[in-house]
């Protein structure tokens, strides 16, 4: 293989790559673009394991940088609340409710009343309130053991499958 066969098998696995990150990917051109690729079959699969292995490599990164980013909101979010406090506090060192800027208005307003529970324990009766009760869930243990063990169970039957597995 010379280099420019080379570049065209990277092409072709980048725009399969493309095609399958697609939100509704086209299983015909995916279809299509498999078909168009002359290797035989062990190299056809070792490049979709090489793209899979560099999606997965792709997608861990973006779940990193993802989990920094709330990170680094959850920081902000902490500084913007002792700012906040920071304001309110220093309007109420002066006295004064309202200022008024080249930018901003800021002002106290009182809240509205709310009520604080100190004892949930010592509240008469007629001060609480029963939660729905949950919905029934099926115990999807108890039915595969039971299918397992040749019981027919209505509304439920066993699926087996195949699973890939590359190392």
């Amino acid at each position: 293989m010379n280099i420019f066969e080379a570049f065209e098998i990277v092409a072709e696995i980048r725009a399969l790559g493309e095609q399958l990150r697609a939100e509704q990917p086209d299983r015909q051109a995916v279809d299509d673009t498999l078909d168009g690729l002359a290797w035989p079959l062990d190299e056809k699969l070792e490049s979709l394991a090489k793209l899979r292995r560099m999606l997965v490599g792709t997608r861990d990164a973006r779940i990193e940088r993802a989990d920094s980013l709330y990170e680094q909101a959850g920081r902000d979010a902490v500084a913007i609340d002792r700012l906040e406090d920071l304001i309110q506090a220093l309007l109420q060192a002066s006295g004064r409710d309202c200022v008024q800027t080249a930018l901003f208005t800021i002002a106290l307003y009182k809240k509205a009343a709310v009520a604080a529970v100190d004892n949930p324990d010592e509240l008469p009766p007629a001060y609480l309130r029963q939660p729905p009760v949950p919905p029934l869930a099926p115990d999807k243990r108890a039915i595969l053991d039971a299918l397992k063990a040749g019981r027919q169970v209505p509304g439920a039957h066993l699926e087996e499958g195949v699973r890939l597995s590359i190392k």
